[in-house]
């Protein structure tokens, strides 16, 4: 229920303005419905991270997603890391996947810390992860400081890639694997689309809400990733 709240109240807040009768070109970034807008490929950026790490040699791959916030770019990377994990034939211990819809069987959904779910995924002992999924670099951030703060090496006992390549990720210790999201890019399409809709408004109404384009992520190695130990 609080998934489904949260979700509803996004929407709802991108439906008024998609209803609104607005005299100005209006674009949207990850829009799911009628506004002109510019989309993440999130599914395949986790995707992307998981065969990273495989990889590298990692079988047991966790997620951690958002504690803060759940909406349709989140959904997509999270159905990332599954769709790509059952590609690979690898096994999903649900203890190894922490996110905002969590409350069974980690009970973290409504601690919204990043300390408590890397201490959870400390606890497990040698049932836990060798690597980590991160859909967001504050998460990625967030566990390596825990996990580095309690004895665990990252990448030597734990493996953690984010998710967006804030500028901070090059400058953490150590500097943060992550997945680009390439905002300049996305900028440009956006410009394109806004000058297109509005040089010829009559001939592009049909093909406004089409299917809005997806930016192609890219994986930024650093040092936060690397083999499993033997």
């Amino acid at each position: 229920e609080y998934e489904t709240g949260k979700v509803k109240e996004w929407a709802s807040g991108v439906e008024a303005v998609s209803q609104a009768k607005l005299k100005l070109p209006l674009l949207v970034r990850d829009a799911v419905n009628r506004l002109l807008s510019v989309n993440f490929d999130n599914k395949a950026a986790t995707a992307m991270a998981v065969r990273h790490l495989y990889e590298l040699g990692h079988r047991r791959i966790g997620y951690v997603g958002s504690l803060m916030m759940w909406g349709p770019g989140e959904q997509l990377r999270s159905d990332g890391y599954h769709e790509a994990m059952a590609q690979l034939n690898l096994p999903i211990d649900p203890l190894w996947v922490v996110d905002d819809r969590t409350a069974p069987p980690t009970g973290m959904a409504s601690e919204h810390e990043y300390d408590a779910v890397a201490h959870h995924m400390i606890q497990l002992g040698n049932a836990r992860p060798t690597a980590i999924v991160c859909g967001s670099d504050w998460a990625a951030i967030g566990l390596t400081r825990y996990f580095r703060r309690h004895g665990l090496e990252v990448p030597g006992d734990m493996s953690v890639i984010g998710h967006d390549d804030k500028q901070i990720c090059r400058y953490f210790d150590p500097p943060m694997s992550s997945i680009h999201q390439p905002l300049e890019a996305m900028g440009r399409k956006a410009a394109e689309l806004l000058i297109q809709r509005t040089s010829k408004p009559k001939q592009n109404t049909s093909k406004a809400h089409g299917n809005p384009p997806l930016v192609a992520p890219k994986l930024v190695q650093r040092e936060s990733t690397a083999p499993p130990r033997p």
